[in-house]
């Protein structure tokens, strides 16, 4: 797995650090996804997203992936990325591989760590339920691109991903589709962190699809945000902020 953390890292996007980070993880079912870190230039610094949770985000949009048991990675996780993991059913227990080191286990990395089951989440992220959006309160699609049916297909599509997202703690399920030129549609759902601040919102996790596509984002026709509103939290502006600077 070491071996391919410099694979990896060369699907970064680092203009703001110029750091690549490259995370391997193997599943108990035996399959390898890779993640690399995004950042996005001209844009807050929060919204980038680290090279774990990029491949923890492909593990969870892939059905029947498995749950990860083994992360081999370029750089030591930073505090945020060891919390990210943490968030996954038996993520404390996971080996970690780093260059030149003996293997470690999250746990060794993050003693007394804050976990789900600290805020009383007995459905950890990756064998967390799904929900009905529609049945579980009002909620609303928002859509930026262009008009009319072209949309149609893309606004299902994220209502029906919001339904595979992780928000136990906000309650604030939500995902987002991208209707691309070509007609195809990819969607991506939130995933939350009981630390809060490490969760991975629709809309980068998106963004991430396009990177798995191979799709430039100046291909993307349409974005719907598919969300719960009756709540004290919304994705709605950050959303528009990051995908209007992307697919201007």
């Amino acid at each position: 797995l070491q071996n391919l953390t410099d694979v990896a890292a060369s699907l970064a996007r680092a203009p703001v650090s110029n750091f690549h980070v490259g995370a391997v993880m193997l599943t108990d079912h035996g399959h390898i996804f890779l993640g690399a870190n995004q950042e996005f230039d001209h844009q807050a610094i929060g919204m980038s997203i680290h090279a774990e949770q990029a491949a923890i985000s492909n593990i969870a949009h892939h059905p029947d992936a498995g749950i990860p048991v083994t992360l081999a990675v370029n750089a030591a996780p930073c505090g945020h990325c060891r919390q990210f993991i943490v968030e996954m059913h038996n993520g404390i227990d996971m080996r970690l591989l780093l260059p030149q080191k003996e293997p470690l286990r999250i746990a060794d990395v993050l003693p007394h760590a804050f976990l789900p089951k600290d805020l009383n989440n007995q459905h950890p992220l990756l064998v967390h339920p799904t929900i009905d959006l529609a049945a579980d309160g009002p909620h609303e699609v928002l859509h930026e691109g262009s008009p009319g049916t072209i949309r149609e297909t893309a606004l299902l599509m994220a209502s029906v991903a919001a339904r595979k997202a992780y928000a136990p703690y906000s309650g604030c399920h939500s995902a987002v589709a991208l209707r691309l030129r070509d007609g195809r549609v990819l969607r991506a759902w939130y995933m939350e962190n009981a630390a809060f601040n490490p969760s991975l919102p629709a809309a980068q996790s998106a963004y991430l699809q396009c990177k798995i596509n191979g799709v430039d984002t100046t291909d993307v026709e349409v974005v719907v945000l598919a969300e719960r509103i009756d709540l004290a939290m919304s994705h709605r502006q950050a959303t528009l902020t990051l995908w209007r600077h992307l697919a201007p």
